[in-house]
């Protein structure tokens, strides 16, 4: 963790080879997608050229200024087996986090409404890595709350399945398709449709968040080939 006095910090830096793209960069774009998405992200930042590499800043969403920090709880956790706190071993599905949240969220309806957007966003740019520690429920001084969405970035590979599924889905639906889902986390068909609706126009804008980010030209076409709003 990394101070400026009045914020704290977790710092990301790119590896010196072998990164398929600039990951601070990118990650920063899609972080500010995501929040024109509609969903409530990490905020951050990239310093240049620290030993030769970039670095994202991302504010710690869990830590106050006086250092205080506010209960974060991966669903990773939440998910253990009760009496041995080992993995269940079952398939890992966005329906999971959904049943956590009714059970513990103190703002059920606003965050399945974050749930599905996140879902939608991370099919969209095509983040398969949506594994169950990239989910967290955090205490914000009254009750629990999905967290704030971070490590939002893009896949390479094609074909590839999400590491969360949805239904009997092996992936979440596309923005497109909310159509044909009819119901996502007992919300309502026009809601959805406005979630879906928010998240693809911002998937679109792709070049305008990735060209203020820095990334480079020949990264924005690439990345952009792998997105399926």
């Amino acid at each position: 963790m990394v101070s400026d006095g009045a914020s704290r910090y977790l710092a990301k830096f790119n590896r010196r080879t072998g990164d398929e793209y600039n990951y601070a960069r990118v990650e920063l774009a899609c972080l500010d997608m995501a929040q024109a998405a509609g969903l409530e992200v990490a905020r951050g930042r990239v310093l240049e050229d620290v030993n030769s590499r970039d670095v994202l800043l991302l504010e710690r969403f869990d830590v106050e200024l006086d250092d205080h920090r506010r209960h974060l709880v991966s669903v990773n956790a939440l998910l253990k087996e009760t009496g041995t706190q080992r993995d269940s071993g079952l398939p890992f599905r966005y329906d999971d986090i959904s049943d956590l949240l009714i059970r513990h969220s103190g703002a059920v309806r606003t965050d399945l409404e974050q749930l599905a957007r996140l879902a939608l966003f991370n099919r969209a740019i095509n983040n398969t890595d949506d594994h169950s520690r990239n989910f967290s429920l955090i205490h914000d001084g009254d009750y629990y709350r999905l967290s704030p969405a971070y490590d939002l970035v893009p896949s390479m590979t094609v074909g590839e399945y999400h590491a969360a599924s949805f239904g009997y889905q092996p992936n979440p639906p596309r923005p497109s398709q909310v159509a044909r889902v009819g119901r996502m986390f007992g919300l309502s068909k026009p809601l959805l449709r406005s979630c879906a609706d928010e998240v693809f126009a911002a998937v679109e804008r792709w070049r305008e968040f990735a060209e203020r980010a820095g990334v480079m030209d020949a990264e924005v076409d690439r990345i952009g080939s792998r997105f399926h709003p």
